[in-house]
Formats: C-alpha cells, structure tokens, sequence
C-alpha cells in the first residue's frame, strides 16, 4: 500500500513540475472590487491572507458600449456589440464569463461585479483623472514561477506613438512580499497607429472615417498590433494580440468618436518573462496612465487623457508553488519513513 502511495505520490509531483497552470486572476468572477481591495486576509492565488491589499484609488468600473466603444451601433441591423459570450450591456454579467483571443493563446475572466448606478454592466476598469497627475491601479497577483502574464486591455483613443500606459510588475521572495528586495520591472507601451503598426497599445475603436479631428494617424491608434518587441524591456518580451474584433459599426452618436465609422475590438497583450525572474513570486501588476504624457489634443479640447481600459489578467506558470513542493515532500518523507518501519518490523 504505501509503495502505490510513493508511486503516486511522485507521480502527482512530477506533473506539477511538468504541467503548465492558468490562472485567470479574481476567479470566476475576474477583477472585482472586491478582490482587488479586500485588504489583509485577501484570498488570491496563494490563499486567502497571503496577498497585498491592491488599489483602484483614481479608477472607477465602467460599460463597454457607454463609454469604451462610445454607443457605436451598427444602424444597418439596428443591432450592438456583444464581445463576449453571456454579455449584457445592462443588469450585470454573470460570473463565470469568459472571452479567449483569436489565437486561442489566453482566455480572461470578464468581470462579474453588478451595475453601475445607472443599471450599465461594468465590463472593465478606467481612469476618471483629469488633473494631467498620472493614476494606478494595483492587482494582487500571489503566484510564483510566473513565466508569462495576459492582460486583456486597451485605450479609448491614444496618442500617435505616445507612452500613454505603463505596467509595472513586482516580483518578491513570497506572495505578499513588499520589502526592499523586492524587484519592480517597467513596462511602457507604446500606441501603434495607422501608418507605423508597431504598437503595443490600440484604441478600441478603429475608426475610418477621416473627416474628423478624432479619426486620424494622431488620435486613433489602431494599426497592426506588435509582435516579439523585446526593446520595451530587456527582461519581458511584448506580444499584441485581438480578443474582439468582428463588429463594424457605423454609427456614433455623440462624443470624442462622434460622425465615424469603423471597426470595434478588444485587444490583450502578453508579457513574457526572463528565466531570472520565474523562481520569484509574481506579487502584483500595476497598471498607470501615464497623464502627464498623452498630449492627445483634439481641437480646442485641449490635452486629453488616453482613457487607458483593463478588462481582466491571466497568468501563467510552468513552477509548483513552493508550499505545494514541500508539502509532497513531505509526504513522500513520511512514506519512505512508514515503510521503513514496516520491514523493520
């Protein structure tokens, strides 16, 4: 019996040193208020008391059709977007929704957190500053040997190759670490655009009507997305890739996208670390919009924020935690130990 034991016991190890884990952050029910800012005996990844206390301070959730993709409808149908299974624009998603890319690569779990106080679903976190003072936004992550991370995230509009969002990713010797060895790494995107299509950030409208100030190679980064940018940062390689993208609209009530016509999308972005940062822990993201420098000048509207929007985190991990490996070795301690009794006797 307890050879069989052994056996599976080593067995269960090995597939967890050879099996890759997902992890879509926030569970079934994605980025939450909740989980982000339940504070001290938060449960994430690690369990529950084993994660930061994140922060939404500057950033509120919003409704894809009200604000992200500005009430486009297609007029011909008479018909609006649903980008993703199980979507409503009103009365809340249900948890349990999920929205995967094109490529099949990563799949995200949307964000079941009610209505806002108009009755609108919330589909996704954004900034509300205005004051140019850029804002972040902290997620509890908890999960070690992280070798690549999905956000699921785009801009309402942006600036011709501008640095409108930044992600900063800190890696720690434990899941809740925030003592001085723990290693910040920069990202700065960069908004693609029409012409150059070597971005790593788009808007979520790709607008081709060139009439407007709004629509145009400087307020509507929408070019081919960026694939294997490596000059970002030397220890995370970027790629670009397109949750949604099948909607064509051509109707735009009112506001900064006002008269144009075009495509919606939701996009996600891949992070890819270097080897020297998977025997870390993953302790959190945070996301900025960089304010300050998003000259994004439409008419006499003056500077504009990109209206940086986050949708939902996936990671993944090729490494056990370290509490699940000493736990099994453990157990395979007691094994060995129990068997030995047995011929002794």
């Amino acid at each position: 019996m307890s050879r069989l034991a052994l056996i599976s016991t080593i067995t269960l190890l090995g597939a967890l040193v050879a099996n890759a884990g997902t992890v879509q952050i926030g569970g079934t029910t994605g980025l939450t208020s909740n989980y982000i800012t339940q504070g001290a005996g938060a449960t994430c990844a690690a369990g529950a008391g084993n994660c930061i206390t994140g922060s939404t301070t500057g950033w509120v959730e919003r409704n894809y059709d009200n604000i992200l993709f500005a009430g486009a409808t297609n007029t011909t149908t008479s018909t609006a977007p649903v980008p993703f299974t199980g979507y409503t624009q009103t009365g809340g998603t249900p948890a349990g929704m999920t929205a995967t890319d094109t490529s099949g690569a990563a799949t995200f779990a949307m964000i079941s957190d009610g209505v806002s106080s108009n009755g609108n679903s919330n589909n996704y976190w954004g900034s509300t500053a205005t004051n140019q003072v850029p804002v972040s936004i902290t997620v509890p992550i908890g999960i070690y040997g992280v070798t690549d991370l999905w956000t699921m995230m785009d801009n309402q509009w942006g600036t011709l190759g501008g640095n409108d969002t930044t992600l900063t990713f800190y890696f720690g010797t434990s899941s809740n670490d925030t003592g001085g060895d723990v290693t910040p790494v920069v990202v700065n995107l960069v908004n693609s655009n029409n012409t150059s299509n070597s971005g790593d950030m788009r808007a979520a409208l790709a607008c081709i009507t060139v009439t407007t100030s709004t629509c145009n190679n400087s307020t509507n980064p929408h070019g081919t997305s960026q694939q294997n940018n490596t000059t970002l940062n030397p220890l995370v390689t970027v790629n670009t890739k397109v949750v949604y993208n099948s909607f064509s609209y051509n109707s735009i009530p009112s506001g900064f996208y006002a008269g144009t016509s075009g495509v919606l999308k939701l996009d996600d972005q891949q992070f890819i670390f270097s080897s020297s940062l998977q025997n870390l822990w993953l302790v959190s993201v945070k996301v900025t919009e960089n304010l300050g420098n998003t000259p994004a000048s439409v008419g006499t509207t003056g500077i504009l924020p990109s209206e940086t929007a986050l949708s939902a985190i996936t990671v993944n991990t090729v490494a056990p935690e370290p509490g699940s490996i000493v736990l099994l070795m453990t157990g395979l301690g007691g094994l060995g130990f129990f068997g030995l009794r047995r011929r002794k006797s």
